[in-house]
């Protein structure tokens, strides 16, 4: 880490006495009202409690001191639009006191701004579009096949054998395929998903965009501790990476709360454990570049082996790394060796953490929510087959699996991975609603407050994955005529189907939902008005999911990748590997808390929202005629809804009725028998 200069001492002492200054002035003419006094204290207790009571206590734009800065918490819709779509080039990353700037991605795609950040852009674009992230579907794939087989297959072995009284060897199996560094008191057959998510996903992007599928191609520093030709998924690996960008981000997350009062390059415990944690992750991301520049040179002299007039430096890769690697500047000169790092290093980050913490959600929310997990898993089985085809994912099986998506695009709207989106205002503005901020405030857009927006939301803290359903198949909807009926009946075709497999569902903690949104009309959905337009150019083969994504979403209020010019540039790379993996993973696999009284996963608030474990049991899943079979047998009694309402049976016993008059004296006989008994 350089030494600081004489002006940077200089700046850090002003910033600090500006601050000190800021706890005893009064707030600025027309900056938005809010508690009294700094409130670091309660944003490092619990940022998503501290949000949410600043929410209800303060309305929807909440001004506050945090750490010394003046700060706006924002989820009101309009602003939020105004801050991220309407006015990006006033509202940018640079001074975020939340979101500092750091040596952890330098000035990489995610903290850049101005032509920095669009030379960035256009730069990493052509590895994003949909073509490119069709062809990265074949390394999702591989991966996720890699986990399934292995580890996740030996858990559910010996979940299969603990059930049967068996023998401890699947149990072996299992404790030998764990993680490094997960927890090993897990119960036979229970893995914690997240943390092998975490390791696929850091697979998925090394391979996928980076062409790494083997850790003697990137690890340097390492490379003692692990032996030649060892497979990426090598836990241990994994798991370092794993550790040094929790440690980055947990050490943002306190030093963002307090605004950055202690410099980066003061040697605290704190920054000298940052520093191991980003130095760790520069060995791998150095090793990435050199590895791939020696193998671009050795081809280089191979081409000119056979053809010595050659000078062409072409290579035969086509991932990203490549794309970064040939590009030049406007004087041709290549990409500087520290900007490749900062883009690796931001895309490696952003993309492993966010994906991963995106897959654990999902996986919990489906295992607590059984009737949804069927349903999804039915959708695959017509899709992919059932767990014993050989059939395999592609990226074409994205747009036929909608309900599917709906599940990952309800994850992201209740447990978005980046809850809180970071701005600052670059000159005095006005914020919608009359407000006034100074150059200089920072504001924070939290996607975990507008996705659960009484206004735009109907029973927003339930887990719906049928409000998105509409939205997702309305051109199919609307070919079939679907659409047509709903609207003479005037009802949002999203209610009748959320009146339809509501009921008996739980909420996203656990606790048990209404159907209470059935009832409700068209003219009140607050998606209703973009359900048709919005999916017009939905097929089977192209991203049924991108309209709901653009700008704040189909209601102006949904923003899980951000919006506006700084939309995240791997949103369909996200999306695609979260539907693939969790199709490959409903396939075979049933997912199932560890007890019936096991609770949901508990978030885990740093820079994003991760849960802090979610251990799940695994069971092969049986195919879907076995299964029908057995719930046959357990509802036998029950009433069976078909074209009409039919019981299953009537068993009644069946007596002669007797003649009327004969009928008349028994009665008479009986009541001169009880006045008897009575005298």
């Amino acid at each position: 880490m350089p030494a600081p200069s004489l002006q940077s001492l200089a700046d850090v002492a002003g910033g600090a006495v500006t601050r000190l200054q800021r706890l005893v002035q009064p707030p600025p003419p027309g900056f938005p009202p809010g508690p009294a006094g700094d409130q670091s204290v309660g944003m490092l207790g619990g940022p998503l409690e501290f949000i949410s009571r600043l929410r209800r206590q303060h309305g929807q734009v909440v001004g506050l001191l945090l750490g010394g800065e003046r700060v706006v918490l924002l989820s009101e819709p309009a602003a939020a639009k105004q801050v991220l779509v309407e006015q990006a080039d006033v509202f940018v990353k640079a001074g975020t006191a939340f979101f500092p700037g750091s040596s952890l991605t330098g000035n990489g795609l995610l903290v850049s701004d101005g032509e920095v950040w669009r030379a960035q852009r256009r730069m990493a674009n052509p590895a994003f579009r949909k073509a490119a992230v069709d062809n990265y579907a074949d390394e999702m794939v591989a991966a996720t096949q890699d986990l399934l087989d292995g580890p996740w297959a030996a858990a559910a072995a010996a979940a299969a054998s603990s059930s049967q009284g068996g023998s401890s060897r699947g149990q072996q199996q299992q404790q030998q395929q764990r993680p490094a560094g997960s927890s090993s008191s897990l119960p036979a057959g229970v893995r914690d998903v997240y943390a092998d998510f975490n390791q696929l996903t850091l697979n998925i992007t090394l391979a996928a965009l980076f062409g790494l599928k083997d850790s003697s191609s990137y690890s340097s520093s390492d490379a003692s501790s692990s032996s030649s030709g060892s497979k990426l998924t090598n836990s241990e690996t994994a798991a370092r990476v794993v550790s040094a960008v929790e440690r980055a981000f947990t050490y943002f997350a306190a030093r963002g709360a307090t605004a950055m009062v202690v410099p980066e390059w003061v040697p605290t415990p704190d920054n000298v454990a940052f520093k191991e944690a980003v130095q760790q992750l520069d060995d791998l991301v150095y090793g990435i570049i050199d590895a791939r520049q020696a193998e671009n040179r050795q081809q280089q002299q191979q081409q000119q082996g056979v053809d010595p007039s050659s000078s062409s430096s072409s290579s035969s890769r086509t991932d990203l790394l490549q794309a970064l690697l040939d590009s030049t500047d406007e004087a041709g000169r290549p990409m500087a060796k520290t900007a490749l790092r900062d883009e690796l290093m931001t895309l490696l980050v952003a993309g492993q953490e966010t994906s991963a913490i995106l897959l654990g959600w999902a996986a919990a929310l489906l295992a607590h929510h059984p009737k949804v997990q069927a349903a999804a898993a039915a959708e695959v089985a017509a899709v992919l087959g059932s767990s014993s085809s050989s059939s395999s994912a592609s990226a074409a099986d994205v747009g036929r699996l909608a309900l599917l998506t709906a599940v990952v695009l309800e994850a992201l709207r209740l447990y978005s991975p980046a809850y809180m989106v970071g701005r600052c205002a670059n000159r005095d503005v006005q914020l919608a609603g009359g407000y006034t901020l100074p150059a200089g405030t920072t504001v924070l857009v939290s996607p975990y407050l507008l996705h659960r927006e009484p206004s735009r939301w109907r029973n927003p803290a339930l887990f719906k994955p049928e409000r998105w359903l509409p939205l997702l198949t309305g051109q199919q909807q609307q070919q079939q005529g679907a659409a047509a009926a709903a609207g003479s009946s005037g009802v949002c075709p999203m209610h009748e189907q959320q009146q339809e497999t509501s009921g008996g569902e739980a909420q996203a903690n656990g606790s048990s939902s209404s159907s209470s949104e059935g009832s409700s009309s068209s003219s009140g959905c607050p998606m209703h008005q973009q359900s048709s337009s919005s999916t017009s150019t939905t097929t089977s083969s192209s991203y049924n999911f991108m309209s709901l994504l653009r700008d704040l979403g189909p209601n102006g209020a949904y923003l899980p990748f951000g919006g506006g010019p700084r939309n995240c540039i791997g949103t369909g790379f996200a999306m695609t590997e979260a539907v693939l993996v969790l199709a490959m993973m409903l396939q075979r696999f049933e997912l199932q808390p560890v007890s019936p009284a096991a609770g949901f996963p508990r978030p885990k608030p740093m820079l994003t929202l991760r849960p802090e474990a979610v251990p799940l049991r695994l069971l092969r899943r049986r195919p879907q005629q076995q299964q029908q079979q057995q719930q046959q047998q357990q509802v036998a009694a029950q009433p069976k809804p078909m074209l009409t309402l039919r019981p299953e049976a009537v068993p009644l016993r069946l007596l002669r009725r007797r003649p009327q008059q004969q009928q008349q004296q028994q009665q008479q006989q009986q009541q001169v028998e009880t006045a008897q008994k009575v005298a």
